[in-house]
């Protein structure tokens, strides 16, 4: 599990965890991981979860796009999400 709780003192994220959230999402489809950030932002229930999506955003749309990459599985979304 990544510790989203982390942030520096002027509010943000440290770099290490954008770095290690581009390497443990570099396997999959960054279209696909985009479109599945996209729904969860768009819950409610998701709210207290922004800063960790919104990390998740980043790091996806920082990913070099290639067909050939799988979609990412319910189960390790919520691995990495949670």
């Amino acid at each position: 599990m990544m510790d989203f709780e982390a942030i520096d003192e002027a509010g943000r994220l440290s770099a290490g965890i954008l770095l290690e959230l581009v390497e443990r999402l570099s396997p999959y489809d960054p279209a696909d991981l985009l479109a599945d950030v996209a729904a969860l932002q768009l819950l409610p229930e998701n709210a207290d979860r922004a800063i960790r999506l919104e990390a998740f955003a980043h790091a996806a749309a920082s990913l070099d796009k290639e067909s050939s990459k799988p979609s990412i599985s319910l189960h390790r979304l919520k691995q990495i999400t949670s």
